[in-house]
């Protein structure tokens, strides 16, 4: 089984100490959360809060001009055991496709969070 893009799709996002962690999460170092959550040092620094939620990467990416969900670790979604991964399928792109092929493949990155 290969990967379209060669690789793994996406790395892994490391919590702040103190997070509760899960198999294979790890933490950055204390100096770092400190750079990050210590304060501002001027009026030009500037600090964005996001929220982790913890589901399952899936990514997208333009390989060879299909649309092709992969999860993580770079294999086709199709080929994972989990659910929301295989309710994916890979879809031609619209435009020309002889332009797009040439190109890097874009990608695009997003946490799933499936409901029941």
């Amino acid at each position: 089984m290969s990967k379209p893009l060669g690789r793994k799709a996406y790395g892994s996002i490391p919590h702040l100490p103190g997070s509760r962690l899960g198999p294979g999460d790890h933490q950055i170092h204390q100096g770092q959360a400190e750079i990050l959550t210590g304060g501002t040092r001027d009026r030009h620094d500037e600090v964005v809060l996001q929220e982790k939620l913890d589901g399952s990467c899936v990514a997208l990416a333009n390989v060879d001009v299909l649309l092709v969900p992969m999860t993580r670790s770079g294999y086709p979604a199709t080929t994972s055991k989990y659910e929301q991964h295989l309710r994916s399928r890979t879809k031609p792109l619209p435009g020309h496709p002889n332009s797009m092929g040439r190109h890097r493949p874009e990608r695009l990155y997003g946490e799933w969070l499936a409901g029941r």
